[in-house]
């Protein structure tokens, strides 16, 4: 891969924990370029790359285009927006479409056997009024030890719930109604949902 190919344009969002993301272009066509902290491991990169990759398959997350272990990039489709954008102009509330579109990915995660652990607002980004999961920093294939530690279905088991509460800190007033009906009820009293 020829990562040198690409001109960098400008910066995409704030820096990460695991590194910055560009805007680069190509022939006229922009894309986005995390590059990674020169410290994250090449095999990392690479299954971050792989497991992007198998959710792009099923039209949820942006296509990897390529990867580079040694010069620690990725490079994948650009998307328009994150869905924190969103909550910050509406004060916190999400439409039902929304949250049913967080419901559809987080179940498609399960299926995809992905396990992504990173419930965020700000990794779930919108491009041409669909919405996506980015950043799978963190996340592990779903096999027998994980399913025997968490769960079958640990998207659905945690990231619904780790969402809510990762929106509660910066909207304490919001009601996801739609969301809530994924949680049990002894979690929505213990952790106060």
């Amino acid at each position: 891969m020829s990562f040198q190919n690409y001109k960098i344009i400008s910066s995409l969002g704030e820096r990460g924990k695991e590194g910055k993301v560009f805007l680069v272009r190509k022939r006229g066509r922009d894309y986005a370029m995390k590059q990674f902290k020169s410290t994250k491991s090449g095999n990392m990169i690479e299954r971050e790359a792989q497991l992007q990759s198998r959710a792009s398959e099923i039209g949820i997350s942006p296509k990897v285009l390529s990867y580079d272990k040694e010069n620690k990039v990725i490079i994948m489709e650009k998307m328009d927006y994150n869905l924190f954008d969103i909550l910050r102009k509406t004060n916190g509330k999400l439409q039902k479409k929304i949250q049913e579109d967080i419901v559809s990915i987080i179940k498609n995660l399960d299926k995809a056997k992905i396990f992504h652990n990173d419930p965020s607002p700000l990794n779930f980004m919108f491009k041409n009024d669909k919405l996506y999961i980015i950043d799978f920093g963190f996340a592990k294939p779903i096999d027998s030890k994980l399913s025997k530690k968490l769960s079958d279905q640990p998207n659905m088991d945690y990231m619904i719930i780790g969402f809510l509460l990762k929106i509660k800190k910066i909207f304490p007033d919001s009601n996801y109604t739609h969301l809530k009906k994924f949680i049990s009820k002894e979690n929505k009293e213990v952790l106060d949902l």
